[in-house]
């Protein structure tokens, strides 16, 4: 693969699962790795859900080839998170990965904080709320 395409900022994201300060359970993303990668999106389909206008935007990711990297992780670039469906090595030659996943559209990533855009808290990685969207 040339290095051209791979363009974008990659930061690969754990789930982890913490206990707050009143022994309660949070589940939360710590960062991994960062990687160049490509993105380029692949479908986007609305619908309605409950009254409200859903949008699915799903995305065709490629990055070098990282062996630790699970269903279960989460992408972060440009501000955008997506979530990851499928991870396919390509010719399973372990040099390149593609891997299917699905933008989330009410959240944004900003430096550490997870910002939902229907105007809701604005928490640090610790649940402290910091401000309002």
């Amino acid at each position: 693969m040339r290095i051209g395409p791979l363009r974008h900022r990659i930061q690969i994201q754990a789930p982890t699962l913490e206990r707050g300060p009143r022994g309660e359970w949070s589940n939360d993303f710590d960062p991994v790795v960062t990687r160049w990668g490509s993105i380029s999106p692949l479908t986007g389909r609305e619908q309605l859900d409950a009254g409200k206008m859903e949008a699915t935007v799903t995305h065709r990711i490629v990055i070098r080839y990282y062996a630790q990297l699970k269903p279960t992780y989460r992408l972060i670039s440009q501000g955008r998170v997506y979530n990851i469906e499928s991870i396919v090595n390509v010719d399973l030659r372990r040099r390149t990965m593609e891997i299917l996943a699905i933008e989330d559209p009410n959240l944004l990533y900003l430096s550490g904080d997870i910002v939902d855009e229907d105007g809701g808290e604005i928490t640090d990685e610790f649940g402290t709320v910091i401000g309002y969207a």
